[in-house]
C-alpha cells in the first residue's frame, strides 16, 4: 500500500467515526429532551392526583369538585367538566 492510500483510508475512518458520533449525539439529545418532557407530565399528573385525594376522600364530594381540584394543582391543563 503507497502512503497515499494509507491517508485516504484513515481519512475515510476519520469521516465514518465522526458521523457515527454526530449520529449518536443526536440520538441522545432527542432521548434527553423526550425523558425531560415525560417527568414534567408525569410529575404534573401527581399533582393532581395528590389535590383530588382529599376531595375523593371524603364521601360527598361531588365529580365537578373533584375535577375542580384537579384543575386548581394545574392552571395550564385543561380538565374537561362534565356535566
Amino acid at each position: 500500500m503507497s502512503k497515499t492510500s494509507i491517508v485516504i483510508f484513515f481519512t475515510i475512518i476519520v469521516f465514518v467515526t465522526n458521523a457515527l458520533w454526530a449520529l449518536w449525539m443526536f440520538d441522545t439529545a432527542i432521548t434527553v429532551t423526550y425523558t425531560e418532557v415525560s417527568v414534567k407530565q408525569l410529575n404534573q399528573a401527581l399533582d393532581q392526583v395528590f389535590a383530588m385525594l382529599p376531595k375523593v376522600a371524603k364521601s360527598g364530594e361531588s365529580q365537578a369538585e373533584i375535577l375542580e381540584a384537579a384543575k386548581a394543582s394545574d392552571p395550564d391543563h385543561q380538565v374537561p367538566v362534565q356535566g
